[in-house]
């Protein structure tokens, strides 16, 4: 199928030069989303990055791939990195927003199971994602 041949193109292209960055890339990707390869795909990711360090496809893949495996702190330092090279890239300001958020919401999930006192903010925040905490 398509993706046999595309693998197959992507072997090809690294044949004739093994630190293409874009192909490495590109191969990283494949193997994460088509064959579902994490540990493939993660010695792809670095070594386009060691090809070239500042190859922010690299960077921002990578980190979603940490960041979908809950790598955090990971997967923020690559964000943060993307965002330093390229501070318009959108997609990236939202998926590291989205940590962020989750981060924050896990502490106060936290605080709130050790500290059971609650006020009026919190209990709207907790509302409005949907999560029924109990009395």
């Amino acid at each position: 199928g398509r993706v046999a041949d595309a693998e197959r193109l992507l072997l090809k292209a690294l044949e004739i030069d093994s630190r293409h960055a874009d192909t490495l890339c590109a191969y990283a990707l494949l193997l994460e989303q088509d064959r579902h390869d994490i540990s493939g795909a993660e010695t792809l990711y670095r070594r386009a990055l060691d090809a070239c360090p500042d190859h922010v496809g690299a960077m921002y893949q990578y980190g979603m791939m940490l960041d979908d495996k809950g790598k955090d702190d990971a997967a923020e330092m690559l964000y943060r990195r993307v965002l330093q090279l390229r501070p318009v890239h959108c997609d990236c300001c939202c998926r590291w927003g989205l940590l962020l958020d989750r981060d924050a919401l896990a502490r106060a999930h936290t605080d709130r199971q050790t500290d059971r006192q609650t006020d009026r903010q919190t209990d709207l925040v907790w509302d409005c994602v949907g999560v029924n905490q109990g009395g």
